[in-house]
C-alpha cells in the first residue's frame, strides 16, 4: 500500500495528496500480540476514519489505494471515491458463504465489503481480477478499470547483483504462499545443484514453517531477509539463478515483473494472473506440482534469455498507472 501510495502521487499530473495520519500507540510498545492487533484495529477503523472526514471538503476525489481501506468510503461521499482492489482474497467467505471463516471476519471486513459496494470506482490490477470484479455484478462494468501496478527505477538488469548460487522466493509466508512447496522444490533441486541456497525475502517463517524446514536437513542453506530497500531487493533479482513463485492465489504478482525487469527467470504458478503478469516470459507449472517446479527450474538455470522478460516488464510503468487512475476521475468530473 505504502508503495502504490508513494508511487501514485509522484506520477500523479496534477496536485495530489497523500493522507497518511501516521499510526499511533494506545494499547501497544510492539509489533505484536492482542495489544498491538488492537492498535491496528483502532487506527484502521477509528482514527483514520476520523482524519480523512476531516479532510471531506478539501478534495475533489478521494482514492483509496488498497482495498482493506474501503470502509473509509463509509464516511466520505461515495461519489467521490475510487478503491484499488489488489485482490479478492479478504472478501472470498463473503462472496462464496459456504467457505469456513473465522468468527471474527465478519467483525473485521464487513464494513470493508459494504464500503468497497459503496464506491464510485474500482481499480485492479489485471484483467482476471477485473473478469471476476464485472462477473460479481455489484459495480457498472465501465466503472472497473484496468490499471495495472508499475515497476520502480530501480528494477533494471545492469548494477550490482548478489553474489552466490540461490533461488530467490520474494513475498510473504502466509498459506496462500505455498511455503512449504517452495521449500521441497528447493529440497529436489539441491540434490541436482549442490551447494545451491534459498533466499526467502520479505517474509518471516512460522514455527510449522520452520519445523518443516528441518525436518529437510536444509536450516543452514536457507535465509530469510526482511526489510529491503528496492535497491537491495533489485540486487537479489539479478543474482538469482531463479526466482520462484509457487502460490495458489495472487491479486497481480508484483515479483514476477520485478524479476523479469532485472533479467531474472520465474517459474511461478500456473494462474490466470500470474501468466498475465509473466506475459509469455515465464514458465508456469500447476500449483502443487513439485515435479513440474523442480523441472522448470532446472531448466531455467540450465539457459535463459532475459530479452522477452525484459521487453514485457518495460509496458508496465507507474507513469501509466497514474494517468489511466486520473482519466478515470477527469472522466468521474466531467459526468461521463
Amino acid at each position: 500500500m505504502d508503495l502504490c501510495a508513494e508511487r501514485l502521487a509522484a506520477s500523479w499530473p496534477t496536485d495530489c495528496r497523500v493522507m497518511l495520519p501516521g499510526f499511533r500507540r494506545v494499547f501497544s510498545s510492539r509489533n505484536r500480540g492482542i495489544p498491538w492487533n488492537l492498535d491496528r484495529a483502532w487506527n484502521r477503523y477509528v482514527r483514520y476514519p476520523l482524519h480523512v472526514c476531516r479532510k471531506a471538503a478539501r478534495a475533489g476525489f478521494f482514492h483509496v489505494v488498497d482495498h482493506s481501506y474501503a470502509h473509509l468510503s463509509l464516511v466520505l461521499p461515495p461519489e467521490r471515491v475510487g478503491v484499488y482492489v489488489h485482490d479478492l482474497i479478504p472478501f472470498e467467505p463473503i462472496l462464496n458463504p459456504s467457505l469456513p471463516k473465522p468468527w471474527w471476519h465478519s467483525m473485521v471486513f464487513g464494513s470493508v465489503w459494504k464500503g468497497l459496494r459503496r464506491a464510485a470506482v474500482l481499480f485492479c490490477n489485471s484483467s482476471a481480477l477485473r473478469d471476476r470484479l464485472v462477473m460479481i455484478g455489484y459495480w457498472p462494468a465501465d466503472r472497473i478499470i484496468l490499471a495495472p501496478l508499475g515497476v520502480c527505477e530501480e528494477f533494471h538488469p545492469t548494477g550490482p547483483r548478489e553474489v552466490g548460487n540461490y533461488l530467490l522466493h520474494v513475498g510473504s509466508c502466509v498459506a496462500r504462499k505455498r511455503v512449504n512447496d517452495l521449500l521441497r522444490i528447493f529440497a529436489e533441486v539441491r540434490k541436482h545443484c549442490p551447494g545451491l541456497r534459498l533466499i526467502q525475502a520479505g517474509g518471516t517463517f512460522s514455527p510449522e514453517q520452520r519445523s518443516f524446514l528441518k525436518s529437510l536437513g536444509l536450516v543452514g542453506d536457507v535465509e530469510q531477509r526482511r526489510g529491503l530497500s528496492r535497491e537491495q531487493l533489485a540486487r537479489l533479482y539479478r543474482g538469482a539463478r531463479v526466482v520462484l513463485m509457487p502460490s495458489d492465489n495472487e491479486g497481480f504478482g508484483l515479483p514476477v515483473i520485478e524479476a523479469l525487469a532485472c533479467g531474472a527467470p520465474v517459474v511461478a504458478s500456473d494462474l490466470p494472473t500470474l501468466r498475465e503478469a509473466g506475459g509469455g516470459a515465464a514458465r508456469h507449472v500447476a500449483v502443487g506440482d513439485i515435479h513440474g517446479f523442480v523441472q522448470a527450474t532446472l531448466s531455467a538455470m540450465e539457459g535463459h534469455d532475459p530479452e522477452a522478460g525484459l521487453h514485457h516488464a518495460a509496458r508496465f510503468t507507474w507513469a501509466n498507472h497514474a494517468a489511466i487512475i486520473h482519466d478515470a476521475y477527469s472522466r468521474l468530473a466531467s459526468g461521463e
